[in-house]
């Protein structure tokens, strides 16, 4: 069993999970559940990434699956749940071919630090990889 990450929650990089797009409450503090794409505040890496891996794509919410405790982020950290309250199965959730690719799937590289700065000082609307 592994407990849902909620809005508040820190990783390992002692960052915060930010912005929670579900509606769903969950736990005994009613925190808002964190799903894939939603947002994490990196102080040691410097900017807001979002969760890129989920221990069961099944489970989701408006079709977009939750984040559980040890899900990572896109520059690496890895969530860190503070309720264990609300629980969900998540081994043997993905079978086969799914799972392994899952698994194997390399992270996307963020963008750097300069690259959104040069666009926050341009006015870009779009910050593309090189």
């Amino acid at each position: 069993m592994s407990s849902f990450a909620c809005e508040g929650d820190s990783t390992t990089h002692g960052g915060t999970i930010v912005s929670v797009s579900s509606s769903i409450a969950v736990g005994d503090g009613g925190r808002r559940a964190a799903r894939l794409g939603d947002l994490v505040q990196c102080p040691k890496c410097n900017g807001t990434f979002p969760i890129v891996t989920t221990q069961n794509p099944a489970m989701t919410v408006d079709g977009v699956p939750l984040a559980f405790h040890g899900d990572k982020t896109s520059c690496g950290a890895v969530l860190i749940a503070a309720q264990s309250v609300t629980t969900a199965n998540v081994k043997g959730s993905m079978e086969g071919d799914a799972a392994a690719a899952t698994e194997s799937a390399p992270l996307a590289p963020t963008i750097c630090r300069e690259c959104l700065a040069h666009a926050a000082e341009t006015g870009a609307s779009t910050v593309a990889r090189a």
